[in-house]
């Protein structure tokens, strides 16, 4: 078992599907990309590891259609509570009645009512979720929008040749899919 395991398949969203090595200094302001993506969904371009004081949590600029563009937000993982000690042997497996058919942490289909999507850091968790940030909008992807989503996020602004980077494949996919 680990702590990053995460329930499978096509219900996990993509996680960080830029490249770190972009070069920005070559970039045209006047450069618009144009991304097909279904409304509402969440895709995540980069993520960073937040700290609180007794505790951690992953965070995910992630990128939305809206009707008239595109919304950026931080989001994450929605925290449906924790796996209870007594489904885990004393080394750590799951219980034979807490295991998939793979031997993992069998995860529950929903929690209170909300589809649980994985397992980390010793709880379950459920839907991307934008609770306490005000997400950008943005009317065209272009460097000048994409960077001030990044500053008005708080989101290190060092993150924009991976999150141009993303932006890029999105787009040379919604090409091909055309």
């Amino acid at each position: 078992m680990t702590s990053d395991h995460q329930h499978g398949g096509s219900d996990q969203p993509e996680r960080g599907i830029g490249s770190p090595s972009y070069d920005v200094s070559s970039l045209d302001e006047e450069l618009c990309l144009h991304v097909a993506l279904s409304d509402e969904d969440w895709v995540i371009l980069v993520e960073r590891e937040e700290y609180g004081r007794v505790d951690s949590w992953d965070e995910y600029f992630a990128i939305s259609k809206h009707l008239d563009g595109y919304c950026f937000c931080v989001v994450r993982d929605q925290w449906l509570g924790e796996v209870p000690d007594d489904w885990f042997d004393e080394d750590g497996e799951p219980l034979p009645e807490h295991q998939d058919e793979n031997g993992d942490l069998k995860i529950p289909d929903e929690i209170d009512g909300s589809r649980v999507l994985g397992y980390k850091y010793g709880g379950f968790t459920g839907e991307l979720s934008a609770e306490g940030w005000e997400p950008v909008m943005v009317p065209h992807l272009t460097p000048l929008r994409v960077r001030d989503a990044l500053s008005q996020l708080q989101w290190r602004e060092g993150d924009f040749g991976e999150v141009w980077e993303a932006l890029k494949v999105l787009a040379r996919r919604s090409e091909e899919s055309t």
